[in-house]
């Protein structure tokens, strides 16, 4: 995943807005990351992939503890305020031509990077068994 940091603070900015708070990065632990296609979206166009809580920390995501609490008022409110600071920062990001331009010439900045990890993870035969996507 290549975030963009631009979009991210402005993401952070509008969710805190909405009254969310923020865990330092460096506190979560290693067994927190996963996969995403956004991973590979990242690499095409200047991205976040933003998480807001709707379970206290302790609950790990994609279990039955997860999925009561997802189901849950807070759950509810999550997907709302997620929604509203995604909104409110596609809305800045579009009205703003300096963020415009900060995400564009931070995302430049690893073009190559990018090129390389794109022609890397794909594979124009991909495998049938697993969907053929390219992506393998």
């Amino acid at each position: 995943m290549k975030t963009s940091w631009p979009l991210s603070q402005a993401y952070v900015a509008n969710a805190t807005a909405l009254g969310r708070d923020f865990i330092d990065l460096s506190l979560l632990p290693s067994s927190s990351a996963g996969s995403t296609d956004m991973g590979n979206v990242s690499h095409r166009v200047p991205s976040i992939h933003p998480m807001i809580s709707c379970a206290p920390a302790n609950v790990v995501i994609h279990n039955p503890e997860f999925a009561k609490w997802a189901g849950s008022d807070l759950g509810d409110k999550a997907v709302v305020d997620g929604a509203k600071a995604l909104a409110m920062t596609a809305l800045d990001f579009l009205m703003s031509p300096d963020m415009q331009a900060a995400a564009r010439a931070e995302f430049e900045e690893t073009a190559e990077v990018s090129r390389n990890a794109v022609s890397m993870a794909y594979n124009p035969d991909g495998l049938a068994e697993i969907g053929g996507c390219g992506c393998c």
